[in-house]
């Protein structure tokens, strides 16, 4: 967990530019799924000592930034009207996320919970929703310097004792959850859904399409790096888990570069078969 969403949309733009379009809609979609999934998991499996004063005060820090959001009184619009978004949602997400850390709970839980708060639709006088203002606000610096910071500092793999990194039972956990249980658990739930649910395909996508797609959720290197960083306190341990994960994500991106790169000629060709029946 979970699916690096700007590096999964990167391979499919490179190798997928005639796939239906739906199939990006689903990958966006999974990528959120996945990300509230394993910030849960974080949550529940990696919190040692709560402290509910501070969980308790976050909580209410979440009501009020909710509040502002989402309220629809005179006195609250006059003062998303009068104060810049910065500054009225800047300070309480600080302090959300400092209660949040406080607590115990792993802080990723605040930021989280505020972008779910936040209002997702425009209002009258407004160009577009404070979502859509904050995306692209937070872009560059979430992109250019937070990924790869992040990236760079928990990636660090050291060479010393490598040797017995291929032998390590963490190695080939970690290989198997990527490469083959994200393959599985996408496909599988996807299928699961269709078939006994009102949920169906869409008519553009077949199921080679999801399953490149299931390969593709195995590139999750900063998550995973993160709960590894949680999970394991031995630096031997701890270094066979981040070897495998670079090396799993690396595995699922070649495999769902070549699955999808197989799907993309399919349909070009029938683009190009259509389009040649239009035109006789």
């Amino acid at each position: 967990m979970a699916t690096d969403i700007a590096f999964a949309v990167a391979v499919l733009a490179v190798i997928g530019r005639h796939l239906p379009a739906p199939l990006r809609t689903f990958l966006l979609t999974l990528a959120t799924v996945d990300d509230i999934c394993a910030v849960i998991v974080i949550a529940v499996a990696y919190t040692d000592d709560l402290s509910l004063t501070a969980l308790g005060l976050a909580a209410a820090g979440l009501a009020v930034f909710g509040y502002l959001q989402n309220g629809r009184g005179q006195a609250v619009a006059r003062v998303r009207a009068a104060v810049p978004g910065w500054l009225l949602f800047g300070p309480p997400a600080l302090v959300i996320w400092a209660l949040m850390h406080a607590s115990g709970v792993h802080a990723t839980i605040a930021g989280v919970a505020m972008g779910l708060l936040m209002r997702t639709s425009a209002r009258d006088g407004e160009r577009s929703s404070p979502s859509h203002r904050a995306e692209e606000a937070l872009r560059p610096i979430s992109s250019g310097l937070a990924l790869p910071v992040f990236a760079l500092m928990s990636a660090g793999v050291s060479l010393s004792g490598a040797g017995g990194f291929w032998t390590s039972t963490i190695t080939w956990g970690i290989l198997a959850g990527l490469v083959g249980g994200k393959l599985v658990g996408i496909f599988g739930a996807t299928w699961l859904a269709a078939r006994f649910t009102s949920a169906h395909l869409n008519p553009q996508l077949g199921w080679a399409d999801i399953a490149g797609v299931g390969m593709l959720g195995g590139v999750g290197f900063t998550v995973s790096l993160l709960i590894a960083e949680l999970s394991y306190t031995d630096p031997a341990h701890l270094t066979d888990a981040k070897g495998a994960i670079l090396s799993a994500s690396a595995a699922s991106a070649v495999l769902a570069a070549l699955l999808l790169g197989a799907r993309n000629r399919h349909h070009r060709h029938l683009r190009a078969q259509l389009s040649d029946a239009r035109s006789s």
